[in-house]
This record gives C-alpha cells, structure tokens and sequence, in this order.
C-alpha cells in the first residue's frame, strides 16, 4: 500500500477514535466545529469546505471527507467539524502529516501564583510561553491573503478551527508556579487526580464526561445533542458583550479569569478525583466557553472568507 494511502487511513482512524489526552477532546472540538457551521452562510460554509479539500495530499486532510453516500450537505457538515480535530491528530510521529504538526502552537501559558491558600491568586510578569496567541494572528492575516496558495492557506485554516478551541480551554492560557511546580505547572497536566487523570484532561474531557452516549449514538448524533444544549443555555444574544470582543488576547484573558475563579479551589486536591460540586462548576464555566468559540469561529471566518 503507497505511504500516501497509509498515511491517509492512519490519520482518519485518529481523528475518529475516542478523544485524545489534549485541547477539548475530539467531540469538544467538534461541538465548537458544530456551533461555528451552523452560524455560517451558506456561500461561507462552501468557500470553507473548498478550501479545506484544496489542502496538500500530505497533510491528510483529504482523508477525513465522509465518503458515504449521505447528502453532500451531510457530508461537509462532518468534513468541518473533523478538520478541527486534525491538528491533534497530526500528533503522531507515524503519520506523514505529521510534519505539519506545531506542538507550541496550541497553548500560551499566562504564569501565576497564590501567595497562601486564603490569599488572592496574583499574575505573575513573566514572559509568556506558547504560541498559540501569535499563530492566531498571523492567521488571521494570512488567511485572507487571496494571493498566497490554496493549498497553504487550507492548513491556515485546519489550523484556524482547531486553535479557536483551544484558547477557550481555559488550561491552554495558563500555568499555575507553586514550590512543588517552580516553572508552572503545564495547564494543570502536574495536578494529578488519580488513577491517570490530571486537571488538564478533566477539563479536556468535560463534554464527554458530563453526556453519556446514548445507546448506538453515533458521533455526529452525540455531537448535535451537546450542540443543542450548549447553543440552548447559551445563544448568541446572550453573549454580545463577550462577542463584541475581537482581540485574540483579550478572549485569552478570559480563559485566565475562568483558571483564577474556577479551576483551582481549596476543596480540590492533589491524587483526588473532583467531587461533583467542582465538577458541575467546571462544565458550567467549560460550556459558556465553547458556546463562545463556536460563535467567534464562525464570526472570524465569515470576516476572513465569507467576502
């Protein structure tokens, strides 16, 4: 079997298995994916899925295009939502496209502290690290330069929807400096919580947690009912104060604040699974950020293709 081929199945496989330990798991990215199609144009969704299936034969995002013989609508509905899961994919060392993959790209880290365990939780001016806000500005301009290839602005945007997602899980934006952590603590990857889990994950996997899969549920079923719920608790109108927000660091900062109030209480501990009232404050503050994602994806690209 040619490389090319292997390669393609390879990474189908990935993007279809059960989240990975990274960003928003593989249904979070498509629930953001999902949000985001649905508030597109018609013409947007196809300049979108057109560019995409102009990306190059290696990058193996051809492969992840539905080839059933659903509705084509169907069809590129499921393409968009599984492109924003190739930039995880791409992660493993096997897989040709694997040159395309960014490791830096996918999180910056705004470093703090808590003095003492009663005292505020203080922002440390420390240079940040992680590209994930540079990549999306460079982006964003090289996104909607008509004159550059399509083929390497179909990675921009494979890139564009996966990262989207990532700066609005809120541990991608931060790393907590403690005596036992002294460089931070990776977006909660050294919290550790038993049994394999650690903060990073926890949060990673909240959807996944928090909906069981009905019986014989398919992903792109699952995927519309937590669709549903999140643009049910949370439509458009409701955040147009956040929405009218287009800095790519002030909706990093948002994730910050989320991290300082939320992620890292007193009651939860180290070695520790979360008890359900953390659990159910932490899918409360994780919904309202995909429902934001979705929505700013959905903006970004009707400003950067939707013309």
């Amino acid at each position: 079997m040619p490389m090319r081929t292997t390669t393609a199945i390879i990474l189908l496989a990935a993007a279809l298995a059960p989240g990975p330990v990274h960003a928003w798991d593989d249904i979070g990215h498509r629930v953001v994916a999902r949000i985001a199609w649905r508030e597109l144009r018609p013409e947007t969704r196809a300049r979108v899925v057109a560019l995409l299936r102009a990306a190059p034969e290696d990058a193996g995002l051809h492969a992840l295009f539905p080839a059933d013989d659903r509705d084509l609508e169907a069809r590129e509905r499921e393409f968009f939502a599984r492109a924003a899961t190739w930039a995880d994919a791409i992660r493993d060392r096997e897989l040709e496209a694997n040159r395309y993959h960014r490791p830096t790209w996918h999180y910056v880290n705004f470093f703090w502290s808590r003095p003492a365990p009663d005292a505020p939780a203080e922002l440390l001016d420390w240079p940040l690290v992680g590209e994930l806000l540079a990549e999306l500005e460079r982006i964003r301009v090289s996104l909607g330069a008509p004159d550059r290839p399509a083929a390497e602005r179909a990675v921009d945007l494979a890139w564009l929807l996966h990262l989207v997602g990532d700066l609005h899980q809120p541990l991608h934006c931060t790393a907590r400096v403690t005596p036992q952590e002294p460089e931070g603590d990776r977006g909660g990857n050294l919290f550790g919580l038993g049994e394999g889990d650690n903060l990073h994950y926890f949060w990673d996997s909240i959807l996944t947690r928090r909906f069981d899969r009905h019986e014989g549920e398919a992903d792109e079923a699952l995927v519309d009912r937590i669709a549903d719920t999140i643009v049910q608790a949370h439509p458009r109108s409701s955040l147009a104060a956040e929405l009218a927000l287009r800095d790519v660091r002030a909706w990093a900062r948002e994730s910050v604040d989320v991290v300082l109030a939320t992620a890292y209480p007193a009651t939860l501990q180290r070695g520790v699974p979360p008890d359900a009232p953390y659990t159910d404050a932490a899918y409360a503050a994780a919904e309202r950020r995909i429902a934001l994602a979705g929505y700013r994806l959905a903006d970004l690209l009707e400003e950067l293709l939707g013309s």
